[in-house]
């Protein structure tokens, strides 16, 4: 059901949007089948999740993935989806830096803050920070620096 309407929504033009949460005791084979899933679909923008295991969940005896697990993880889904947003989600607490190396390893994009996430990630502020020390402007050109100053204060008191 989901690929299908995924393959209507490229069909009508649209940019789609589909990924998944690794650490879920899926094998690496089962990784780099769903990151050629998405590529034969043309999917435009994939989210990946690393799953934090949470007390009184059914998944709560998994072990949390490895920084490296993870940045390979990234690493080959850009090799193989070479256009597409790569957007770094849940997990982001299980790598160093605020997950800048991921982006150094193919990552383009990220989640920030608490809304999809269970465990929150970092904030627009430290996000901002983080891209800019690695010379990454984020602040869509159309925004002034006061509108972006003032996004990043609002961030903060939420």
């Amino acid at each position: 059901m989901k690929i299908n309407t995924l393959k209507m929504v490229k069909e009508e033009g649209m940019c789609a949007c589909s990924g998944g949460i690794i650490g879920m005791g899926e094998t690496w084979e089962d990784r780099l089948d769903m990151a050629i899933s998405l590529a034969e679909l043309g999917i435009d923008s994939i989210p990946l999740n690393a799953l934090m295991p949470i007390p009184g969940t059914p998944l709560e005896h998994l072990p949390r993935l490895s920084e490296d697990d993870i940045l390979r993880t990234v690493a080959f889904f850009r090799y193989i989806n070479p256009l597409a947003n790569i957007r770094l989600g849940a997990g982001r607490a299980l790598l160093t830096n605020d997950g800048e190396t991921a982006f150094k390893a193919g990552a383009s994009a990220t989640i920030t803050g608490n809304m999809l996430t269970t465990v929150a990630c970092a904030t627009i502020r430290s996000d901002r920070k983080m891209l800019n020390h690695m010379g990454r402007d984020i602040k869509p050109e159309y925004m002034t620096d006061e509108e972006a100053a003032a996004i990043d204060a609002r961030a903060e008191q939420a």
